[in-house]
């Protein structure tokens, strides 16, 4: 089911002297029974995935690894991972897509290797799956939400060193990044976000991909294309009204450019994610 509004937790602590923020928010959840043995792809999402099954469980594909998920744990899939999934038949399984950023906006899931066992939030998981079965009643909702919070801040704790060292890296960019969050259009070019900023395109470059970890062209490219799967999975916009509002002038180089990035077309990925909705 889509949750009724938008539900978000933001967790804020320090580490080596630098101020952090965990920003969780729950796009999605639901709970349902698998009734026999089905294999099915799901194109790279532009979120993180949490399963918690009560019964049996499945295999996942990721790249070149495979995961055996079993019942009773808790799993996060990061953000931008296409994966193959073989669920077993008779499977009880409660999902949650979810976003897990910092303060900055950027992506903390992405830090993990594949698939991770949230080995510290065993405990949570009879009150996530058993409360999330009872969606009509919101005490239940909230006992689940917040089972859900706390499994992902036992999941950042480990990464609070990294996070820290992030941050002091970008802050130079905070500006740059709410900016980009908020505006970014393909027909916007680092030599114009370096003439706003007065320094040259190239120690931008160089500067935001030594601080960031990523070059900007690249970060905007990855911003426009979660733009895009977004509104191809929440809205009935047709594609050449997307390419349009996000920028791109030529409908046919967004179809590329969205292939090159996500591995399906647009079409082929809007018909793939409401496919993945509608059998669940």
């Amino acid at each position: 089911m889509t949750l009724p509004e938008m539900t978000r937790f933001d967790y804020s602590t320090t580490a080596d002297g630098q101020p952090i923020t965990v920003c969780c928010t729950l796009l999605e959840d639901g709970c349902y029974t698998i009734p026999a043995d089905i294999t099915y792809r799901h194109p790279a999402p532009t979120f993180s995935r949490m399963f918690l099954f009560r019964t049996g469980g499945c295999q996942i594909t990721a790249g070149e690894t495979t995961y055996a998920l079993t019942a009773g744990r808790l799993y996060l899939l990061p953000i931008g991972y296409s994966f193959t999934v073989r669920y077993d038949g008779g499977s009880e399984l409660h999902y949650v897509h979810l976003h897990i950023r910092d303060g900055q906006g950027l992506e903390i899931a992405h830090r993990l290797p594949g698939i991770t066992e949230l080995t510290g939030a065993a405990h949570l998981a009879p009150d996530i799956f058993h409360a999330g079965r009872a969606q009509e009643n919101w005490a239940a909702q909230l006992c689940w939400q917040s089972a859900v919070f706390q499994a992902v801040i036992g999941m950042c704790r480990p990464l609070l060193p990294a996070l820290a060292q992030q941050r002091r890296q970008t802050s130079r960019y905070q500006a740059l990044l709410s900016a980009l969050q908020a505006h970014c259009s393909a027909d916007l070019t680092v030599a114009a976000l370096a003439e706003g900023l007065g320094i040259s395109a190239s120690a931008l470059s160089k500067g935001f991909r030594r601080d960031v970890g990523v070059s900007l062209s690249a970060y905007m490219a990855r911003l426009l294309m979660q733009r895009a799967c977004d509104l191809l999975h929440n809205t009935e916009l047709q594609i050449q009204q997307i390419a349009e509002a996000l920028g791109y002038r030529d409908p046919y180089y967004f179809h590329r450019v969205f292939k090159q990035h996500i591995g399906s077309s647009p079409r082929q990925y809007r018909q793939a994610v409401r496919l993945a909705t509608f059998q669940r």
